[in-house]
C-alpha cells in the first residue's frame, strides 16, 4: 500500500498587503515631490550655477526660463535687489541667480545678458548670448552689469499712448481725413509717383546699409557729439544769449558798421601796399636774425662777464671823487704838454711804439700762455750768467770751454752754414704747438725754418714766486686770450 502524501497548506498573501500599500504610498509621494519640485530642477541632475547683474529685472520671478538662442537651458533660482550703500553714486540693480544645464558650461566672460518679454501678459525670461572670449565664468561666478543689454518691452511701447496722446492722435487722424477729402485722384497720382521712386530709394537704402558706408559709426559719433553738447548745454545757452546781445548791439550801430565796411576795401588795399613796401625790410631783418644766431650762444657768457665787470667797477667808482682832483691836475699838465712844439713828434713816436708793442704782445702772449717761453728764457739767462760759475747753474766759463772743443765753423762766421745746422728764428708758439725745443733734429740735413707738421705742446713749467699767481689772476692776466678760445 502506497503512502499518501499530505497536501501543502496554502500561504496566506494577505500579510503582504500592508507592505504593498506602504510602497505604493512612497511611490505616490515621490511622484508628487518630483512634480512639485520639477520647476526647481530634477534631483541629482548636473547643474551650472552663475550670477548675473542687470539694471532692471522687469517683473522677473523665480523659476522663469533661461534661454540661449531661444532654447531653454535653465531657470532662475533666485531674484534679489541690490541697493548700494549710502554715499555711493551708483543706482540700484537686480541680481539674478541662474541654474543652468551642465552641458552649457562654461560660458565666456563676455556673454551678453538680456531680460526679454516672453508674452504680452508680462512674463519674462533671461536671454544669454555667449561671447567669443577664451576666459570663462566658473561655477557660482558672476557676470557684471557691464554685460547686461537694454530691452524695449511691448508694455513700454504701449505706455507711449497715454490718454492725452490718444486724443491728439485721434484729432490728427480726423484732420488728415478732412485734408484728404476730395483729393483721391491726387493721392492716387502721388502713390503712383511714389512707386517710381521706390526703386532708387531701395538702392539708396541698400547703399546706406552696406558695411563700407559705415553709417553706424557715423550715427554713433553723432550721438556722442550730441551728448557732449548736452553736457555743456548751459554754457552754450549763455554763449547764444551773449551772442544775441552782441548782434543786437551791432544791429543798433548798423550805420557805423556799414561805413566801416565801405572803408574796409581801401584799408585792405593800403595795408597790402604797405606790407609790400615793408617786405625788403622784413627780409633784411630775417637775414640779420640769421646772422646773429651764432652770437646768441656767446651772449649769456658775455652778459655774465659784463655783470662781473660792473660788480668789479663799483669799488673803483667810489674812489673817483678823490681821484678827480689829481686827474684834473694831470689833464692840465697834459694840455700844457700838448701845446709844446715837440709834442707832435713825440706822440707820433709814442703811437709807433704802442703799435710795435701791440704786435710784440700779440706774438708773445700765446707763446707765454701756452709754451712759457719768457719764464724759460729768463731762467736760462739766470743760470748762464747769474751765478758766474757758482751755484747750481753752469757758468760762462764752462760754456766757453765746451765751445772751444767744437768745430771752428761753430765759433766764427762762415759764408756756408753747417750741413747739420738747425736754426728756427721764428718758432710757432701757441695753443696748437710749441716748436721751441721740440723741433726734430737730423745729423745729415739742415733746417733753417719751422719744421713741417705740428710739433708737441710739451714745455718746461716754471714756478713763479709766492703770491704772483694770485695777483695775476686778480688782474685777469691768466684768462685765455679771445683769439685762442
Amino acid at each position: 500500500m502506497s503512502r499518501r502524501t499530505k497536501p501543502r497548506p496554502r500561504r496566506d498573501a494577505s500579510r503582504w498587503y500592508p507592505l504593498a500599500g506602504f510602497l505604493g504610498i512612497l511611490v505616490c509621494l515621490a511622484i508628487l515631490y518630483v512634480g512639485f519640485t520639477a520647476n526647481s530642477g530634477l534631483p541629482a541632475a548636473s547643474t551650472y550655477e552663475i550670477v548675473v547683474d542687470v539694471p532692471n529685472a522687469n517683473r522677473m520671478v523665480k523659476n522663469n526660463q533661461v534661454r540661449i538662442g531661444g532654447v531653454r537651458v535653465g531657470q532662475v533660482s533666485k531674484v534679489e535687489a541690490i541697493v548700494p550703500p549710502r554715499g555711493v553714486a551708483r543706482p540700484s540693480f537686480a541680481r539674478l541667480h541662474l541654474m543652468l544645464d551642465g552641458d552649457v558650461a562654461p560660458l565666456p566672460v563676455d556673454t551678453a545678458v538680456k531680460v526679454r518679454p516672453a508674452s504680452v501678459l508680462g512674463a519674462t525670461y533671461v536671454d544669454l548670448m555667449p561671447g567669443r572670449s577664451r576666459r570663462t565664468v566658473p561655477s557660482h561666478g558672476t557676470l557684471s552689469i557691464a554685460n547686461a543689454r537694454s530691452t524695449v518691452e511691448i508694455t513700454d511701447l504701449l505706455d507711449l499712448f497715454d490718454p492725452r496722446t490718444a486724443r491728439n492722435l485721434q484729432r490728427g487722424v480726423g484732420d488728415l481725413g478732412v485734408a484728404l477729402a476730395g483729393r483721391g485722384s491726387d493721392l492716387g497720382t502721388a502713390i503712383s509717383e511714389l512707386s517710381r521712386v521706390s526703386g532708387p530709394l531701395a538702392r539708396l537704402m541698400r547703399t546706406l546699409a552696406a558695411p563700407e558706408t559705415r553709417l553706424g559709426p557715423l550715427l554713433d559719433g553723432y550721438a556722442r557729439t550730441v551728448a557732449a553738447f548736452d553736457a555743456v548745454s548751459g554754457d552754450l545757452g549763455g554763449l547764444v544769449a551773449s551772442g544775441s546781445r552782441t548782434f543786437a548791439a551791432l544791429a543798433r550801430e548798423r550805420g557805423a558798421l556799414t561805413r566801416t565796411l565801405d572803408v574796409l576795401p581801401g584799408s585792405a588795399t593800403a595795408t597790402t601796399r604797405a606790407l609790400a613796401r615793408l617786405r625788403p625790410a622784413l627780409d633784411d631783418l630775417a637775414m640779420i636774425s640769421t646772422e646773429l644766431r651764432p652770437a646768441s650762444a656767446l651772449l649769456p657768457a658775455a652778459l655774465r662777464d659784463t655783470r662781473r665787470t660792473f660788480d668789479d667797477g663799483v669799488s673803483p667808482a667810489r674812489l673817483l671823487p678823490a681821484f678827480s682832483r689829481p686827474l684834473q691836475a694831470t689833464l692840465r699838465s697834459l694840455e700844457r704838454f700838448a701845446r709844446l712844439p715837440q709834442a707832435d713828434g713825440t706822440v707820433r713816436k709814442l703811437d709807433d711804439a704802442f703799435q710795435a708793442t701791440g704786435k710784440l704782445l700779440e706774438k708773445l702772449t700765446p707763446a707765454q700762455v701756452h709754451c712759457n717761453v719768457l719764464s724759460v728764457w729768463g731762467r736760462n739767462m739766470y743760470e748762464a750768467f747769474g751765478t758766474a760759475g757758482t751755484g747750481a747753474g753752469p757758468s760762462v766759463g764752462i760754456a766757453t770751454i765746451k765751445a772751444l772743443g767744437n768745430s771752428p765753423l761753430e765759433l766764427l762766421q762762415n759764408r756756408d752754414p753747417l750741413p747739420n745746422l738747425h736754426v728756427n728764428y721764428n718758432p710757432t708758439e701757441d695753443a696748437r704747438e710749441c716748436e721751441g725745443g721740440n723741433e726734430p733734429y737730423s745729423f745729415t740735413s739742415r733746417s733753417l725754418a719751422s719744421p713741417p707738421g705740428r710739433q708737441s705742446t710739451a714745455h718746461v713749467e716754471t714756478l713763479p714766486p709766492p703770491g704772483v699767481p694770485q695777483l695775476a689772476a686778480r688782474a685777469r692776466l691768466l684768462d685765455t686770450p679771445p683769439g685762442e678760445r
